[in-house]
C-alpha cells in the first residue's frame, strides 16, 4: 500500500506582519508553531493586575509558540512584531497525515 505524504513545504504558509500587529494573543488557541523568516517578534505576558510584562523577544530562525502547540494548550503570551516581520506557520501536525 502506497501512502500519499504531504511536505512540510505544502503545509507551511509563509506571510508578513507588520509593526505592531499580534502575530497571536494570549489565551488563543495554539495550533500552529512559527518561525521567524527576518524582522523581530516581542513576547508579552498581561498579568492579572493588567500591567504587561516582557517575556522575551525572537530574531531570525527562532521558533515561537512549540510548546503550547505540542501540548495543546492555550496561548501563554501574546506575540507582537516589533517591526516588518515575515514568519512561516506551521501547523500543529494534526494535517500531516
Amino acid at each position: 500500500m502506497f501512502l500519499c505524504r504531504k511536505t512540510i513545504c505544502d503545509l507551511t504558509n509563509i506571510f508578513f506582519s507588520n509593526s505592531g500587529k499580534a502575530l497571536y494573543k494570549q489565551d488563543s488557541i495554539a495550533d500552529s508553531t512559527y518561525v521567524v523568516l527576518s524582522g523581530r517578534l516581542r513576547s508579552v505576558i498581561k498579568r492579572r493586575d493588567a500591567k504587561k510584562e516582557l517575556v522575551g523577544e525572537y530574531g531570525r530562525g527562532e521558533l515561537m509558540g512549540i510548546v503550547e502547540t505540542l501540548l495543546k494548550t492555550p496561548r501563554s503570551t501574546t506575540v507582537l512584531a516589533v517591526r516588518d516581520t515575515e514568519v512561516a506557520k506551521l501547523p500543529s501536525g494534526n494535517e500531516i497525515i
